[in-house]
Parts: C-alpha cells; structure tokens; sequence
C-alpha cells in the first residue's frame, strides 16, 4: 500500500534565459509503463498520449532540486512491478525572443547522487 511518493530532479544549468521564469510551469505527464513500449527514450514518446497528462508541475526543492509531490490520485497507477515514465514540458513552449532557453537536468545515466529519484514510501499488508 503506498502511502507518499516523489519526484527529484536535479539541475546542472541553465541556457539563455531561466525557462522557470519565462516558460510558466514544468508541467509532468506520467506513464504506466513506458511510453513507447520501449524503457529506452524514443523520439515517439514525445507525441504519444500518457496515462495521466500534465498531472502535476515540478516545484523547487532547493537551489539546484525539483520536485513533484504525488498526488493520492495517481498512486494506483504506479506499477508495483514494471516501469513508469514521467515527461517533462513548460506551460509555454516559447517565449518568441529567438533564444533558447533550457534547463538542464540529469539523467538516469547520472552518477547515484544526481540521478533523478521517485521516492515511494509504502508498507505491505498483513496477510488475511
């Protein structure tokens, strides 16, 4: 039974302007799964339709982590055994000055203390 979960990521810079302060919100899709089957990122997986769209926005943590507490909602969609995926998007795709701006953020590939985290806190039943 899961009781709380997170999402951490963790920053490493920034180009052009900081998109947090131009682009509005990073929203997160969320994926029973993966998004196209594959656990490998596909440029597919950026256009196919998640399990629970734009369910929740990224929020800072502390100067260089984010964070995305789990709704209740969602946790019946976490698979107990297999993969989930989360999709990263602004609010605003563009900001029309010609200029692009990112934020970047560590992978899975990252070393242990960079790499992003889903924190999941739960407790098994007794048996009956």
């Amino acid at each position: 039974v899961i009781l709380s979960a997170s999402l951490k990521l963790r920053s490493f810079g920034i180009d052009g302007t900081d998109p947090f302060t131009s682009h509005g919100s990073l929203m997160v899709d969320f994926m029973k799964g993966s998004f196209s089957g594959n656990s490998v990122m596909e440029p597919s997986d950026f256009q196919a339709p998640a399990t629970k769209p734009l369910f929740g926005s990224l929020s800072p943590y502390t100067t260089t982590w984010y964070q995305l507490i789990l709704q209740k909602n969602i946790f019946k969609q976490i698979s107990l055994t297999g993969p989930v995926q989360f999709r990263l998007q602004f609010a605003m795709d563009d900001d029309d000055d010609s200029i692009q701006d990112i934020v970047r953020f560590y992978s899975g590939n990252a070393g242990g203390k960079n790499r992003p985290r889903l924190t999941i806190t739960y407790y098994v039943p007794p048996a009956p």
